[in-house]
């Protein structure tokens, strides 16, 4: 599970992107410009950007070499652009990886896999006390029981086992696990939190810090 970012002014090809990617667990938000490219780089964090070449306010390019001053999260660019010397200056900008249109939906998936397995992996299963996660399956194994979550709950449980050390914001915890575009609120991540405790019957598995936010707790 990810947070992917498309940024592509194609509607339809992006639909049906952003569909199979959902269909693969993750949270896929989408920009049809460049300018709302940048608004969402530039105030949300994403795991992964596919960035088309050609936008009508601008170039994924240009939008490329304005997001690695500061931004990390690997990026494939999605374009109709085939040449070698299209390509060679994708890369050059800073690109992850470089995928021609048209495409396989299988090969962007595997594409998004790869650059997911470099540090923090993605896709192996997690694990933490008694506890272990499989992100492909969205399920909990504890013990010899398994359970499996709503995409939300288990991107916000994988979230904390991926930083077992550190407290978290509300704000900082919605940011990574709701779309940006939905309306996230503490009483949700609260309810969300509570659904977890009840649900692996683990009343400490995520541990609330007055005042600061919420961490994993002591495994």
């Amino acid at each position: 599970m990810a947070k992917i970012l498309i940024v592509d002014d194609d509607a339809d090809l992006v639909q049906v992107v952003a569909s199979f990617l959902r269909k693969e667990n993750h949270v896929v938000e989408i920009a049809h410009n460049a300018d709302d490219g940048r608004h969402l780089l530039s105030s949300c964090e994403y795991d992964v950007v596919v960035l088309d070449w050609s936008l009508p306010d601008g170039s994924g390019v240009d939008i490329l070499k304005w997001y690695r001053k500061a931004g990390s999260a690997p990026v494939i660019m999605l374009t109709g652009k085939a040449a070698i010397a299209h390509k060679e200056e994708g890369l050059d900008a800073g690109a992850d990886d470089y995928l021609t249109k048209p495409f396989s939906m299988k090969e962007l998936s595997a594409r998004i896999r790869a650059l997911l397995r470099r540090p923090p992996i993605v896709n192996a299963g997690l694990s933490a006390g008694s506890y272990i996660l499989q992100p492909s399956s969205l399920t909990v194994k504890k013990g010899k029981t398994e359970i499996r979550l709503p995409p939300r709950e288990f991107a916000l449980l994988e979230f904390l086992f991926r930083h077992p050390q550190e407290v978290f914001k509300s704000d900082v915890l919605m940011a990574r696990v709701w779309r940006s575009d939905s309306e996230a609120t503490t009483d949700s991540l609260r309810t969300a939190v509570k659904q977890i405790r009840r649900k692996l019957e683990d009343d400490t598995i995520i541990e609330t810090i007055p005042g600061a936010g919420y961490k994993l707790g002591n495994l």
